[in-house]
């Protein structure tokens, strides 16, 4: 059985808002294939995360 490499770089995309990102495959070091998609994050695990820092800081 014979394997490929598969080399790929996500960026955020220059020219759109701050959630958008572009996923690319690359061959050769050369984009062969790129998409465009939307990562928001989400309020409540952010607001979780934030909660659990600040207890972590009063702990120590």
């Amino acid at each position: 059985m014979e394997y490929s490499s598969l080399d790929f770089q996500i960026t955020r995309s220059p020219e759109a808002s701050p959630y958008i990102y572009r996923a690319s495959i690359l061959e050769d070091g050369n984009v062969v294939a790129s998409n465009d998609f939307e990562l928001r994050q989400d309020l409540k695990l952010s607001q979780m995360l934030k909660s659990i820092e600040k207890k972590s800081y009063r702990k120590s």
